[in-house]
């Protein structure tokens, strides 16, 4: 059998780290920093697939925290009118957003996402043509798994022989 052929449920990371779209930003922060990780996927209580939150949507704050985040909670009203900063760390975000702040203000809420039956040439496809690194495997929308590009790179080499056993 080729390698493209092998299902991505055998190269797969099962248990995976998911967080609620009720996370807090200081929550997911915390998770970040400790996990090593940038991106989660996002889940209901029925484990199904709701979103993905990445590094890139958090930053996505300091982007737009003047006019859309301001207006939203109703906080620093004069900062609504100043122009946004290019750089991240003349922006002024309150403590208390950390707090006000969850997974589900910020987070994609239509992830592409790949079947448990498919295969590695179909999650590298996948990956390639939306430029993602990695994507959350799914089982009739309920989240099973989820493979990165690292893990398709690092299986092809493995099967051959570049990296022992």
């Amino acid at each position: 059998m080729s390698i493209g052929k092998t299902k991505v449920t055998e190269i797969m990371t099962r248990d995976v780290v998911a967080v609620s779209p009720y996370t807090t930003l200081g929550e997911l922060l915390k998770l970040f920093k400790t996990s090593n990780l940038r991106a989660f996927p996002v889940v209901d209580e029925r484990e199904r697939l709701i979103g993905l939150i990445s590094i890139k949507h958090v930053y996505k704050i300091f982007e737009s925290f003047g006019r859309t985040v301001a207006r939203y909670f109703g906080i620093v009203e004069s900062f609504v009118d100043k122009e946004i900063p290019s750089n991240i760390f003349e922006v002024d975000i309150p403590v208390e957003l950390s707090i006000l702040i969850d997974v589900e203000d910020m987070m994609d809420f239509s992830p592409l996402a790949i079947e448990n039956t498919k295969t590695l040439e179909d999650a590298y496809e996948l990956m390639k043509k939306n430029d993602l690194q990695v994507l959350p495997v799914v089982n009739e929308g309920k989240l099973v798994g989820i493979i990165s590009l690292f893990d398709i790179l690092y299986f092809i080499l493995k099967q051959r022989g570049m990296i022992p056993h």
